[in-house]
C-alpha cells in the first residue's frame, strides 16, 4: 500500500517490483518482505530521536542550546542520541 506521502507499507510477505515514475523517467527495483506479521520493536535512535530533530526540540533555539530549556536539555541537533537517551530515561 502506498499512502499519498508516497510511504510504502507491506501487506504481506512476498515479492514485488516497485515502479517509480517522474515525467518520462522510471526506476525499477525488486523487493522482498519477510516477517510482517512480526511485530516490530521501536528504537530510540533510529525512531525516537529524529522526532526531536523533525520538530526543532533539539535546535539552538530549544532543548539544543546550551544548559537547554526550563531545566531539559538534549545534544544540539540530535548529535548524540545516547546522551540524550540517558536524559530522557
Amino acid at each position: 500500500m502506498v499512502n499519498r506521502a508516497g510511504l510504502m507499507t507491506p501487506l504481506a510477505d512476498g515479492k514485488a517490483t516497485v515502479v517509480a515514475r517522474v515525467m518520462d523517467l522510471d526506476a525499477r527495483f525488486d523487493v522482498l518482505v519477510r516477517h510482517v506479521d512480526v511485530p516490530r520493536t521501536l528504537d530510540f535512535v533510529t525512531d525516537v530521536a529524529p522526532v526531536f530533530t523533525r520538530y526543532g526540540c533539539n535546535s539552538g533555539a530549544c532543548h539544543g542550546k546550551k544548559g537547554g530549556q526550563e531545566g531539559f536539555e538534549l545534544a544540539l541537533l540530535g548529535f548524540e542520541p545516547e546522551l540524550d537517551y540517558d536524559r530522557l530515561a
